[in-house]
């Protein structure tokens, strides 16, 4: 690819806009030109921007001079001709660029105009539903339930012009806003109003108001739904807050907008509660509605955006542990939609871990669990996440169905002696799965139990004279010692830093949602191998099994040969 010169790119597009018949403007970098549209001169103005050749050209169109409302045009005019995301440009043809960008916006507007994409203003709902005063409201709320209550509140401290916070119920909206420290105002109720249809959206100048409302309620609410909704509507609230959704792509997709009245109805001599709502309409339909944007936080919404269409909302994991590992590998298991997570660990986090842990200084002192539950809801309120601060023996004794009741349980400690114990104890009661690093990070593991097949934790371990009991998939040499110390026996540990223990939490995460979607019936060991140069992990002898994998490599097995434990 040849060296781009941003000044001669400038030249070779003002030398082709020329060519085109497109006339400069007062404007900066600005040229108006016209498009044959239907075999009609449209006017149009291009501007090149800053980042150009490295970005599209920018086409505008004045949109009162088109005879209706048409897709992929926005409120100043902009001609929306390539996905912002991904794109891909040769900046090395910079006239070639203002030709294409031309030539789609002239298809955008001849396709809109002959209504063949009249369906994309459905898709592009919320693009065009824009508030003019850019107020938003941040909702929690399940979009594809049927019609109900809610709750809404009004933020005492503004965030980027999020106005407003709506979730399921009162109390379910303020555990919400504490979690993600939001501060509110009094909690009101609202509606969230599920349309049977689809709903174009209203022009960007067009006033919404009651009677708009009412449209929506009359012609795409079935009866027993409108009936409920109108109660409410008349009921003497003293203000209206409605969210609305609707389906699109086949059911694929959403649309939610939001709308609020700052007062009530006035009842026009009717007994509160009693006017009929065409009466009510009559009276206020030209009662303004303020449109507001919508900031969706559901789960459902959320999940959507990592591209998995598997739903795991419902699935249960137990983490032991919330050391380094464990904590990032919590947030690693909710941001993969997990939606209910159990936490067992009976420390405290100290200062002397906070590098490589997720919770930072800011935890120091607090139990694990609660701080962790604390660092996660902040983050997913939605997620449900149960602590126990006690060993996890203790909690399975306390509830001996803890482990039966959670798909996964997933030993984050690092102590073997501990894992191994637990593992014949427990391992026929659910899947599990173990992780650990090796000093320095050098190599990590995952090892998912066969629970009632071969395969457990137990077939890692060998014995033998010269080392007695060791990991044969380690990939150090046995009989090595890798503890550190920080003044005394008392402050002993295995070192390794918050990259290493990322990258365990991201592999069994990994491993644990293929074992939640039914990709890995047996047993199975996950193994990476990272070897530094650093002076402290130098030092030491790798492993015949190290020498056959290669730096940065990862390898998955199937071994479970002469395990006493589980052989059958």
């Amino acid at each position: 690819m040849r060296r781009v010169d941003v000044d001669s790119a400038f030249a070779e597009a003002e030398a082709e806009l020329e060519t085109l018949g497109f006339q400069p403007t007062t404007q900066s970098l600005t040229w108006e030109g016209g498009l044959d549209i239907g075999g009609a001169a449209t006017a149009v103005r291009l501007s090149l921007p800053r980042g150009f050749p490295y970005a599209l050209p920018i086409v505008r169109v004045d949109r009162a001079k088109l005879r209706k409302q048409i897709p992929h045009v926005e409120r100043d005019g902009k001609v929306c001709v390539a996905a912002s995301n991904g794109l891909l440009l040769d900046a090395t043809r910079p006239a070639s660029l203002v030709r294409e960008t031309l030539c789609r916006a002239r298809r955008t507007l001849i396709e809109g105009l002959q209504g063949e994409n009249a369906g994309d203003l459905q898709q592009e709902f919320n693009a065009y539903w824009a508030s003019a005063a850019g107020r938003t409201v941040l909702a929690f709320c399940e979009s594809r339930r049927s019609s109900r209550r809610i709750a809404v509140a009004e933020l005492t401290d503004r965030r980027a012009g999020i106005a407003f916070v709506v979730d399921e119920s009162a109390d379910v909206l303020r555990g919400a806003a504490e979690r993600i420290g939001l501060r509110i105002g009094a909690v009101e109720p609202a509606w969230f109003i599920r349309l049977n249809s689809p709903v174009t959206p209203p022009p960007f100048e067009m006033e919404t108001n009651l009677r708009y409302v009412g449209v929506l309620i009359r012609e795409h609410l079935d009866g027993a739904t409108r009936a409920m909704v109108e109660r409410w509507l008349i009921g003497g609230q003293t203000r209206l807050t409605f969210l609305f959704s609707f389906s699109f792509n086949d059911g694929q997709s959403d649309a939610v907008f939001a709308l609020r009245l700052k007062s009530g109805l006035s009842s026009n001599g009717f007994r509160l509660g009693r006017v009929p709502l065409g009466i009510a309409i009559g009276c206020n339909g030209r009662k303004k509605a303020e449109r507001l944007d919508v900031q969706r936080g559901d789960a459902e919404f959320l999940a959507a955006r990592t591209g998995s269409m598997a739903n795991y909302r419902q699935k249960r994991v137990l983490v032991v542990g919330c050391g380094a590992v464990g904590g990032y590998l919590a947030m690693c298991l909710v941001d993969s939609g997990i939606g209910h997570l159990t936490l067992v660990d009976d420390d405290y986090l100290r200062s002397e871990n906070a590098m490589r842990h997720v919770l930072g200084l800011a935890y120091v002192g607090r139990q694990k669990v609660e701080a962790l539950k604390a660092f996660v809801q902040s983050r997913l309120p939605h997620v449900a996440i149960e602590t126990h601060a006690f060993r996890f023996e203790d909690a399975i004794e306390k509830d001996p169905e803890l482990i039966q009741q959670h798909d996964v349980v997933i030993f984050a400690t690092g102590d073997h002696s501990f894992e191994l114990r637990m593992s014949e104890l427990v391992r026929q009661k659910t899947r599990l799965v173990h992780v650990w690093l090796e000093a320095h990070g050098v190599a990590g593991h995952v090892l998912v139990d066969g629970k009632s097949k071969a395969g457990c934790l137990g077939c890692l371990y060998v014995e033998d004279d010269a080392y007695g009991l060791h990991c044969k998939a380690s990939l150090y040499e046995p009989g090595q010692s890798f503890t550190a110390a920080i003044g005394g026996c008392a402050g002993t540990f295995t070192p390794f830093g918050s990259l290493d223990a990322q990258r365990a939490a991201i592999e069994a995460a990994r491993v644990s949602i293929r074992v939640l979607a039914g990709e890995m019936g047996g047993s199975i060991l996950v193994s990476w191998f990272e070897p530094n140069l650093e002076q402290q992990s130098a030092k030491f002898v790798l492993s015949s099994r190290a020498r056959q994998m290669s730096p940065g490599g990862r390898a998955e097995v199937t071994q479970h040969a002469g395990c006493p434990r589980c052989r059958r």
